[in-house]
Formats: C-alpha cells, sequence, structure tokens
C-alpha cells in the first residue's frame, strides 16, 4: 500500500499529539504543585516574566534594595555575607542592584505560550511532542529517511523516554534539557547530509542551555568534506558564501540568548549564569561511573553505532566522528567545578539522532502492511491509555489550591527562607529571600532596616536548615519582635511588622 509523504505526516501530527497528552497525564502528579526551589521556581517566573513584558527587568519589586545594600555596606558587612540573602534561588546580582535571572530564555518562552493554569503541567507533553515531531519532519525534508521505518523508531524511543530512566526524571520536573531533546536528535540526524540544518538546531538549543554550544566542535567535521569540495574545485566565492552563510546561521540561531543578554547585562557576550556555575575545578571521574544513568545510556548508544560500523552502515571515520561528541562532553565536564548528573546529555541525543537516520534509511520492510502501519498507533495508544489511567487512580490538586497554600503570605514584603521563598515570590509577587545565605550580622542589620523603613516580613521556620528554636533565639538576642504563627500547608511562621505596624 503507497502512503504519500504528506499523509505520512498527517499520521505522524496524531501520533505525537496521543504520546503528547499520555505524557501530560502520567505526569501531571509531578507538576501541581507550586513551582520549588532553583530550577522550577527560576524557568517558571521568567515565564510570568514574559506574560508580563518584563523580561529584561527586574521581575518582582525590591524597592527597598539598593538603600539595604547601602547600608550592609556602610555597617562593615561584606558582599559574600548578603549578596546571596537578599534573592531567591535562580536570581543573582551581577553589579550595582539589578536583579537577573540566571537561565537562558528558551525553556520559559515555550512554557509563556500556555495559560499559567497549565503551564507547568504541561511541561512533559510539550517535550514529547516535540521530541516525537522535530526529528521527523527534519529527516523527512532533509533526508531521504523511510517514513515508516521512522515513525517505528520514534515511536519506541519515545515509549522508552516515558518509561525509563534518565529521560523520565526530566519529564517530572521543570528544566532546560528536556525541550531541547527534539532538536539534538535532529541535529544528529541531519548532520551528515545537512550540517548547516544540524548547525541551526544545535545553537537553537544553546538559547535553552547554552553549553549545548560545545556540540559544534564535533559538527564542524562534517563541514570539512564541503569546504574541501570548494577547495579541490577552487570555487573560492562559493567557499566564502557557504562559510558567511554558516555564520549567519549560527547567529540567526543564538540571537534570542544574544538579545536577551545584551538587554540584561549590556554585553551580549557576557554569560547570565553567576561566576561560580561556570566555574572549572580538577579532573574529576564524576561522571564515569555506571551509577551514572546517562552514562549508561551513552554506552548504549556507541555501542549500537559501533555494530553499524561492524555491517558497514557507517565508515571508520563517521564512527570517530560520532565517537568525538562524547568525548568533547565527558572531558569539559570533568574538568566543570558543580557536578550535576544531567550535564552531559546533549551528546547522546545527537549520536541518537545519527543513529535514527541510519536506520530509518534502512528499508526493514518492502512494503509496509497494514499490520505494520498500525504499529506506531498501537505505542501511542497505550502511552495515551497508561497516562489516562494513571492520572485517574491518583487525587489531584487544581491550580487554585496550591496557589491557596502560599496566599497568606502575600501580605508580607518579604518572606525568608530556603526553596520555598522563591514560591512565595512566585505567587505573591513580593520578595523572597534565603535565611541560610547570609551570616547572622547581615540578617539582624537587615531585618531592622526592613523594620525601619515599614516592611513587613515572614520566616518561614519549617523552610529553613536551622531549626525553629535556634531562628527564635537568635531574633530575641537581636532585640526583634515577633509574632508566631502556623499557616497550613507552611508550618510555622515567623512575622516581623513594619514600624507602622502593618
Amino acid at each position: 500500500m503507497k502512503i504519500s509523504r504528506n499523509r505520512y505526516i498527517i499520521y505522524a501530527l496524531l501520533l505525537s499529539v496521543l504520546f503528547a497528552l499520555g505524557t501530560y497525564y502520567k505526569y501531571a502528579s509531578h507538576h501541581e504543585l507550586l513551582p520549588v526551589g532553583c530550577d522550577e521556581f527560576g524557568y517558571m517566573n521568567m515565564a510570568k516574566a514574559f506574560d508580563k513584558g518584563n523580561v529584561f527587568e527586574d521581575h518582582a519589586p525590591r524597592p527597598f534594595l539598593k538603600g539595604l545594600i547601602n547600608k550592609l555596606d556602610q555597617e562593615g558587612i561584606s558582599k559574600h555575607e548578603y549578596i546571596w540573602m537578599l534573592i531567591p534561588h535562580a536570581y543573582h546580582i551581577p553589579f550595582n542592584t539589578k536583579v537577573i535571572n540566571q537561565y537562558p530564555p528558551g525553556t520559559s518562552y515555550v512554557l509563556s505560550w500556555v495559560p499559567i493554569e497549565l503551564r507547568k503541567k504541561s511541561f512533559p507533553g510539550l517535550v514529547i511532542l516535540f521530541t516525537f515531531l522535530l526529528p521527523f519532519l527534519l529527516l523527512i525534508k532533509y533526508t531521504k529517511a523511510r517514513p515508516f521505518e521512522l515513525l517505528i523508531l520514534l515511536s519506541l524511543f519515545v515509549l522508552i523516554l516515558s518509561l525509563s530512566t534518565p529521560f523520565n526524571t526530566e519529564l517530572a520536573r521543570i528544566n532546560s534539557l528536556a525541550l531541547t531533546f527534539g532538536l539534538l536528535i535532529g541535529a544528529g540526524a541531519v548532520a551528515k547530509k545537512n550540517p548547516l540544518v544540524a548547525l541551526f538546531c544545535i545553537v537553537l538549543s544553546a538559547n535553552f542551555r547554552v553549553v549545548n554550544l560545545l556540540m559544534l566542535f564535533p559538527l564542524i567535521l562534517f563541514f570539512i568534506p564541503i569546504i574541501w569540495q570548494f577547495i579541490k574545485i577552487k570555487k573560492w566565492r562559493g567557499l566564502i558564501v557557504f562559510i558567511a552563510k554558516s555564520i549567519g546561521v549560527f547567529l540567526l540561531a543564538f540571537s534570542p540568548y544574544l538579545i536577551y543578554s545584551f538587554n540584561l547585562l549590556g554585553n551580549p557576550l557576557i554569560p547570565t549564569h553567576p561566576i561560580h556555575d561556570t566555574a572549572f575545578g580538577g579532573l574529576t571521574s564524576f561522571y564515569f561511573s555506571f551509577d551514572e544513568h546517562w552514562f549508561r545510556v551513552h554506552l548504549l548508544i556507541i555501542t549500537l553505532l559501533a555494530v553499524l560500523l561492524f555491517f558497514k552502515k557507517i565508515t571508520l571515520k563517521e564512527f570517530l566522528i560520532w565517537i568525538l561528541f562524547p568525548v568533547v562532553n565527558y572531558l569539559f565536564f570533568s574538568f566543570h567545578k558543580i557536578q550535576m548528573s544531567y550535564y552531559p546529555f546533549a551528546s547522546f541525543f545527537i549520536l541518537l539522532g545519527g543513529f535514527i537516520y541510519e536506520i530509518s534509511t534502512t528499508q526493514l520492510i518492502k512494503q509496509p502492511k497494514n499490520i505494520f502501519l498500525i504499529l506506531p498507533l498501537f505505542i501511542s495508544l497505550v502511552v495515551c491509555m497508561d497516562g489516562v489511567n494513571r492520572f485517574s487512580r491518583k487525587e489531584h490538586i487544581s491550580f487554585k489550591e496550591s496557589n491557596t497554600i502560599y496566599q497568606p503570605l502575600c501580605e508580607y514584603d518579604v518572606v525568608w527562607g530556603e526553596m520555598l521563598s522563591g514560591t512565595a515570590e512566585y505567587a505573591c509577587n513580593n520578595n523572597g529571600f534565603k535565611y541560610n545565605y547570609g551570616t547572622p550580622a547581615a540578617r539582624e542589620i537587615t531585618y531592622r532596616y526592613l523594620i525601619e523603613n515599614n516592611y513587613s516580613q515572614a520566616i518561614l521556620c519549617d523552610d529553613s536548615i536551622k531549626k525553629k528554636e535556634s531562628i527564635k533565639k537568635e531574633l530575641i538576642s537581636f532585640g526583634i519582635k515577633f509574632q508566631e504563627k502556623g499557616f497550613k500547608g507552611l508550618g510555622k511562621v515567623f512575622i516581623i511588622k513594619g514600624n507602622n505596624g502593618i
């Protein structure tokens, strides 16, 4: 049965929607509470800033900040004693008193497309939609991939992705990785046939996670045959045009981040992350452990590429180029001071894209029968029904109910805490402070300054590393008057009123 390419595209759209719905329902319970901690709050709060049109400004009103910093400086308190205390997670003060979000804009921009009530819950579905659809469309347009084989491969991978670690871990939390899965698979899938498109995909993914630009170094090797062909036939003008086009593609794809960084910091080349997040340290073997799931899946995909090499589906030279992606990736992060399990994820997806390309250009079945054409639909229906079934078996909390938990904090100007101070800022648009990120001397001066300037404060005792009694003892030693309250879902809270009693 002959099927047109357009019908395959419609079929792929249907499958991607079913996969996305199933994943949405399966992981809904992980995304029903308001954003907590660093990553979730950082990305979700920037999405709110996109809604409000103030993404290049401080995302919360902090009219007291300049005066408070001046006061701390005048009292001889060093920057490192207070600079991380006065802001919630995901934010920092790179110079003067300007507060900025440390993350690139990609994830938050995509999330801002969705109404705030569904925004967090929509994340897993959006990930699956892009992971399935982007590689399919890129391979159909830029390669001779066979649509049927491609649908089978992508359906099987999405099934694996929704079920197994480390992939499903990223579906259960808001992060910068998951929305780039499809772009990176697509980049690997078209790298051999159209490295310019692969360049665009990798650089576009850097708007979500800047360090993905590392993957351009091995990608350059796919450009060499094209450049050599120009040199060989002495088409210098064509070579210059090709190089100019490559630079143009890079700048076009990376322009959102460059514009974002320029507007925040006045220089598009300055990273938005704080210095300690980009620092290097000594060599570590942290990532080269079988306990690390990303290391395991890298070994698996390299093994699959080795099988392709054995059966002469790829050349030794191509195999070595593919290997360079994880080599560059792991080498970089092995010297990176901060270590997180997911950091080397990007090279896996690029290699996976290369593998999918090679298999999808192989004729597995001469003429697909109806039973085989139904297989991707069957897989997508299984994922969809599984998600709906899991959703129906659990109790759920609505966005309104989740938001209600934090409403008692909205009458206070400053909320001191740890993981929930940003959550309060997200819910109330007040100011989250991190209690344990300042010294006692810095806290005392801050308490007094805010009191004198009529700003009310709430300290979330159960959201602090320090125990309630320790916080209480410190406040008493400072001579700070406070009230103790209890709020459902928040625990014990110490309330410090401003001089006007509000």
